[in-house]
Order: C-alpha cells, then sequence, then structure tokens
C-alpha cells in the first residue's frame, strides 16, 4: 500500500484531531513528514516541526501532497506558495475570507483543471447519509430547502456567518451548481448579543423563484442543532446530523480517506467539488454580510 507523504500546516485545536486520526486509524496511508507553523515555540512530541515552507523541502524535498488546517486568513498565501507543485491538497474551510483582496485571484487559480485534487472540508459532503439523500434531490427544478446550523458558541473574533455559513451555504452552493443566479431576499440578524455572537436567519431564492433556501445558522443557540429540510409537491426528506445514526459516520475519518484514494486516482473524478462549493459559498458569505 503506497504511504501519502505530507506537510501540514496547523497546531490548533483541530489539528490535533487531525494528528489523532491520522495516527490511530490511517498510519498505513497517510504520513505527516512535518508541521509548519509560524509559531516558534511549537514543538510536538512525535512530529518533526518546521517554520517555513523552503526548510520544510530543503529536509524532506516535495512531499505527496499538502493539509492546511490553520488560521483561514493565511490559507491564500500559503495556496499561493503550493499550488505550483501540483500535488493533492486538503484545506479547512472557510478557503478564505470574504473580505480578502484577492479573492479573484484565488478563483482564478482553481479554474484550471490541475487543481482538481484541491479538497476542502466541507464535512457534510464526506457523511455517506447526506450524499445518500441529497446527491439526486437537487435535480429537481422547484423545492423549498430548509437548513439550521448552530450552536451556543463557539465565540470567535470574526462574525458567526463566516464561521457557520460555510456550513449551511455550502449545501445551498451545492444545489445551486455552484454557478446559477440567487437573489438574497432576507438578511436579518436575531439573538444580537455583539458583532460576533448572534444568529442570523436569511432567505434566498434561485433566478426563477422556484427554488426557495431558508437558512438559520449563528453561534447564539440555546443548544446545537443540524437539521436539512428538502420539500416540494412530490417529496419530503430531512437529515438530521445530530441522531444518533448519523453520529455514527465520523466525517474526519471519511475526509481523510477520501483526501487519500483521490491522491491515488489520476481522473481525479468525484460526486462532488468542494473546492467550488468553497469558492462559491464565500462569494455568497461576502454578498450576505454587504446586506446586514
Amino acid at each position: 500500500m503506497s504511504v501519502l507523504k505530507v506537510f501540514f500546516y496547523g497546531t490548533g485545536h483541530w489539528s490535533q484531531k487531525y494528528f489523532e486520526n491520522i495516527t490511530s486509524k490511517f498510519s498505513d496511508k497517510i504520513e505527516i513528514l512535518t508541521i509548519i507553523t509560524k509559531n516558534t515555540k511549537f514543538r510536538h512530541p512525535f512530529f518533526n516541526v518546521e517554520f517555513s515552507l523552503n526548510e520544510a523541502i530543503k529536509k524532506f524535498n516535495i512531499p505527496d501532497g499538502f493539509i492546511i488546517c490553520t488560521n483561514p486568513k493565511n490559507n491564500i498565501s500559503i495556496l499561493e506558495n503550493i499550488i505550483k507543485y501540483k500535488k493533492p491538497i486538503l484545506i479547512e474551510k472557510p478557503i478564505l475570507l470574504p473580505y480578502q483582496k484577492n479573492l479573484n485571484t484565488i478563483s482564478l487559480l482553481f479554474k484550471n483543471n490541475q487543481f482538481k485534487n484541491i479538497t476542502v472540508n466541507h464535512s457534510h459532503f464526506f457523511h455517506k447519509h447526506f450524499i445518500e439523500i441529497f446527491y439526486k434531490l437537487r435535480n429537481y427544478k422547484s423545492y423549498d430547502l430548509k437548513i439550521i446550523d448552530g450552536n451556543f458558541g463557539p465565540y470567535r473574533n470574526i462574525s458567526p456567518i463566516i464561521d457557520w455559513g460555510p456550513h449551511s451555504l455550502g449545501i445551498v452552493s451545492f444545489f445551486l451548481n455552484n454557478k446559477d443566479k440567487y437573489s438574497v431576499i432576507k438578511v436579518r440578524k436575531m439573538n444580537y448579543i455583539d458583532q460576533n455572537k448572534f444568529n442570523t436567519y436569511i432567505k434566498i431564492v434561485s433566478d426563477d423563484n422556484k427554488r426557495i433556501f431558508r437558512i438559520l445558522l449563528g453561534n447564539n443557540f440555546q443548544n446545537k442543532k443540524r437539521t436539512i429540510l428538502f420539500k416540494n409537491n412530490y417529496i419530503e426528506k430531512k437529515f438530521d446530523l445530530l441522531n444518533s445514526k448519523n453520529k455514527k459516520v465520523k466525517t474526519l475519518e471519511c475526509l481523510l480517506e477520501h483526501f487519500y484514494q483521490q491522491s491515488l486516482s489520476k481522473s481525479q473524478n468525484t460526486l462532488f467539488d468542494t473546492y467550488s462549493i468553497a469558492l462559491y459559498s464565500t462569494k455568497m458569505i461576502k454578498d450576505l454580510l454587504s446586506r446586514l
């Protein structure tokens, strides 16, 4: 079995989840050659640590792939440095922040087919039950899709629309084929405490007004809730990420397996295109923030 040798960007809480999974469940498939960080005080008891890409390449040569799980404000500069190597990339969302000025630059970089091997962790798309239910439903021409996605926290130094938005709006982007035109009918803050703690109700419709998306997201819910309801004249389907059946699916494990299998594939064909989902949903978030 071929082992994918990667450079890993990131040292935070979610990075630790990656380290645990790779060490315990993917040690025969994925090897972290080094962790790259700007934090010169950081050390890891098991993995090598480097403080620049150049130093990492001097020591290990160009790796088989890259995993990026760091502050999203750093993602564009990291991508611009590693894309030239044409290696598989796994990156956490948001792939970039909506206010970063070079959003168009990164869009242009991704238009070339050589970047089809970029995988973005839009976690719903690595959940087999979600795909089983919703993959074919987007072919309907008319429907109402309701999404509730939020929790009591976490509280970060960014708008909860940027933090929680990629989950819900990634799904909307998928249903809009990552390209269809839409109109924002309503954006309303709810349960507002301050600029980094509130919920948002959003209504979006397709240009023909036949596909309607109603979303409630944020970090000021009483309890965590993550549901999706699809309904039209013919069918009604619901997905609850938190029910016992769906909680058994470990999306991070599914993501790492997908990333590994994609690294072995020459065709790079997938059921869904997560980098287009990431870019389109980021543009939607930018549009929503401008309306608040």
